[in-house]
């Protein structure tokens, strides 16, 4: 089996980086950006809004969320074959895909403003949000069924329901102009720290993997003057 097969090791590897790097490169840096940026204001102001057009790091901001979500979707790509190639595994990487480029990348290109980008940004930012709270009810099953998973599961069902709750809520603080920008990050962060959790998982399946390989050792010689 060629080293650069998709479930070869060396792509669990691959995916877990960039589950870590999508971590870095998004909330990290919006985090420390929204600190920074004169009168805004983390618990009412969206984390888009960091980004737009004439912000005073919008430019970096949006490079920050097009990553990120190069990031998410290659992250996504390994979950498929982590998970036995099921059905479940096959739809569920498929949401978190859209949900990085819908969400993340589609926000780096089309910075929040009052014309068609700010169209676009808020038309992408919806499929992404509802790719993003399927997605952890989708893996589930795959998850679950899998042993060396089944930890990631548990995590993946909190957040899902965290992700439901947060919807829930998020109408009420729009209506009421109170904490949206708040509702958003708990709803964000929720989400990259099981990002997170998914990477810790591929570097475990990549050491596994290893050993696996490491156990069977090399193919027997085969003498072709026999």
């Amino acid at each position: 089996m060629p080293e650069t097969s998709l479930h070869s090791p060396v792509h669990f590897l691959i995916s877990g980086i960039c589950g870590v790097l999508a971590v870095i490169v998004s909330p990290l840096n919006y985090t420390i950006v929204a600190l920074v940026q004169p009168n805004y204001s983390l618990f009412n102001q969206s984390i888009s809004e960091l980004g737009s057009t004439g912000a005073p790091f919008g430019t970096y901001i949006s490079t920050c969320f097009f990553l990120s979500g190069l990031f998410e979707m290659t992250c996504a790509s390994g979950l498929y074959p982590a998970l036995s190639r099921t059905k479940h595994a096959l739809w569920g990487s498929i949401l978190i895909a859209m949900a990085g480029f819908f969400n993340s990348t589609c926000s780096g290109l089309f910075p929040l403003d009052p014309g068609y980008s700010g169209m676009l940004h808020d038309a992408t930012s919806i499929i992404g949000e509802v790719a993003m709270i399927f997605a952890p009810f989708v893996l589930l099953p795959a998850m679950k069924s899998n042993q060396e998973w089944k930890g990631v599961g548990k995590i993946t069902l909190i957040v899902g329901i965290a992700f439901l709750v947060i919807v829930a809520l998020t109408p009420f603080a729009g209506i009421y102009n109170a904490g949206e920008g708040f509702v958003q990050r708990i709803g964000d962060f929720a989400y990259y720290f099981w990002l997170f959790c998914i990477a810790m998982k591929f570097f475990r399946t990549y050491k596994n993997s290893i050993v696996v390989i490491n156990a069977k050792g090399p193919p027997n010689d085969v003498n072709v003057n026999e």
